[in-house]
């Protein structure tokens, strides 16, 4: 359900989801990919948790999309190219207040954040 309301969103449309703390979310081998609008994912406490359980990267944010992150933890991205965590393209923006990313690998680049150009 995460994933189809984050990849359903329309241009230019927001929508901000409150993950329980203390929830792991597994992404079963698929990176959540925000390709358009603005995305708010929070949590409280100690936090929820996307893991990608070394099968993908955690997040890739396309050009013209937006991502704020609260207390949404990243783990176990892993990608042979650049972003183990978080990939950024474009004019993609992100805002992360109180997380932590960790164990995310890349072969080429950064395992937790890339910035890329395209």
């Amino acid at each position: 359900m995460l994933r189809s309301l984050i990849s359903e969103l329309a241009p230019d449309s927001s929508v901000s989801l409150f993950l329980p703390a203390g929830v792991l979310f597994p992404l079963a081998g698929q990176e959540l990919r925000v390709a358009r609008g603005n995305v708010t994912l929070t949590s409280e406490g100690s936090g929820a948790v996307l893991d990608a359980g070394g099968g993908s990267r955690v997040i890739y944010v396309l050009s013209g999309a937006q991502l704020l992150m609260r207390r949404v933890h990243m783990s176990n991205g892993r990608t042979s190219a650049d972003g183990g965590g978080i990939r950024l393209s474009g004019s993609a923006t992100i805002a992360l207040i109180d997380l932590n990313i960790s164990s995310c690998t890349a072969n080429e680049r950064a395992g937790a954040l890339y910035v890329g150009s395209g």
